[in-house]
């Protein structure tokens, strides 16, 4: 999950907060138009039986550990699915990955809101790359620690919805960076491992001023 660089709280600061803490890099070569998906199920998947989870911290052995497939599609899923999203937004994040509250399965949800709206990928692959961005990330799970990460400025990803059915959504910029940030923890890779450069706080407040 990315972690909170800049005020601001609830899902309606979800974008803001986004922009703020990844400032757009440079795009190297041609990138196709993001194509936004939104869940037919966003309207009827909230209910009142919601849990905010404990974050898992680096070095926990799940944080590194490729995660399994998700075979079973149902009320267990779609449960781990509203709790992940309750748990995202009260920890102002803008994603998480199922392994960041202790479950090694191959499930996250991204959302930086405007109308992209929450984007829930069971069992994501990458199908195609394209362009170059830059700039600082952080992580929930690794609290205080901040990094200059370099990723594609366009991703086009082929996943399933919490019902089992198969879709492809093309991103870019802002969005791209939170679904490879995301994806990548599925796979246990973790985003200090592709840090060029560590931040000082007087460095990321450069960042937040631009």
């Amino acid at each position: 999950m990315f972690d909170k660089i800049q005020a601001g709280t609830g899902p309606e600061h979800a974008a803001e907060k986004y922009h703020k803490q990844f400032p757009a890099g440079n795009s190297a070569g041609p990138a196709a138009n993001c194509n936004r998906f939104k869940s037919a199920d966003d309207d009827v998947r909230r209910n009142t039986n919601l849990a905010i989870l404990p974050i898992v911290m680096y070095p926990d052995k799940v944080l590194e550990q490729r995660c399994l497939k998700v075979a079973s599609f149902d009320k267990k899923l779609a449960k781990l699915l509203d709790n992940m999203y309750e748990t995202m937004v009260a920890a102002d994040g803008v994603g998480l990955a199922a392994p960041q509250v202790g479950v090694s399965q191959q499930i996250a949800v991204v959302d930086i809101g405007e109308e992209s709206g929450i984007i829930e990928m069971i069992n994501p692959e990458i199908l195609k790359t394209d362009g170059e961005q830059s700039g600082p990330e952080g992580c929930l799970s690794f609290p205080g620690i901040y990094g200059e990460v370099s990723r594609p400025y366009f991703v086009k990803i082929r996943a399933q919805d919490r019902k089992g059915r198969f879709f492809e959504l093309g991103a870019e910029d802002f969005l791209a960076r939170a679904i490879q940030h995301e994806i990548d923890h599925l796979n246990g890779v973790l985003f200090t491992s592709k840090v060029t450069a560590y931040l000082t706080e007087e460095e990321l407040e450069r960042y937040e001023e631009e």
